[in-house]
């Protein structure tokens, strides 16, 4: 699942690396699970968990903005428009838009928005641009598996040396900080945490923004 979040992340470490620059170059298919083209059990269990804090049916419309391969978008209950990288989407189950989360090429908004396993790529510096592009194009939105600022020592404690500099790598958010600049934009934010059953619990959380 955008299992993303770890399956990325371990394997492209570098003291200074450009998750954009490489994100936006990336010319194969990609999943966020286990398997190439195959799902889960524990993407299963993310999916009900997307599908329940966002209250997803058959009606609605949601937009993934950093859908990757799409295969995860098709364990939702939902038609989902996508916006990644253009490499990206010509990869992509889903139909959608190339973009990034800082520009996103909608002009429509859309009442349900998921950012799944994909902010903590983002450069700090661009955090609030980003929020400003989601409130922009959506009512409510999931930024989902956001890694824990507080729980950041424990897991670099327990990860294996060789990967140490890519979790240094990517974005750790402090809890209040990031609700203050959901805040700024306009959306009203609440915390979830993540369901135990996904292993990602162990140090991420969830925001849920309501406009």
């Amino acid at each position: 699942m955008r299992l993303k979040t770890t399956l990325r992340v371990l394997l492209y470490g570098h003291s200074s690396f450009d998750w954009n620059k490489y994100w936006g170059s990336y010319n194969q298919p990609h999943h966020f699970g286990y398997s190439p083209g195959k799902t889960s059990e524990e993407e299963h269990i993310a999916a009900q968990f997307v599908t329940d804090t966002l209250q997803l049916s058959t009606s609605d419309t949601l937009l993934d903005v950093g859908c990757g391969d799409g295969v995860f978008d098709k364990l939702l209950p939902c038609n989902v428009v996508g916006v990644d990288f253009p490499e990206v989407m010509k990869h992509s189950l889903v139909s959608g838009f190339p973009g990034s989360i800082t520009d996103i090429p909608i002009q429509q908004r859309y009442d349900k928005v998921l950012v799944m396993g994909t902010l903590h790529y983002v450069p700090q510096n661009e955090t609030l641009a980003a929020l400003r592009e989601l409130r922009r194009v959506g009512n409510t939105g999931l930024l989902g598996l956001l890694p824990d600022k507080d729980k950041k020592e424990v897991i670099l404690g327990t990860c294996p040396r060789e990967n140490i500099r890519t979790w240094n790598n990517i974005q750790w958010f402090d809890r209040q900080t990031l609700i203050d600049l959901a805040k700024k934009v306009g959306f009203n934010p609440k915390i979830i945490e993540t369901p135990s059953p996904i292993w990602q619990a162990k140090y991420t959380f969830n925001l849920i923004l309501k406009s």
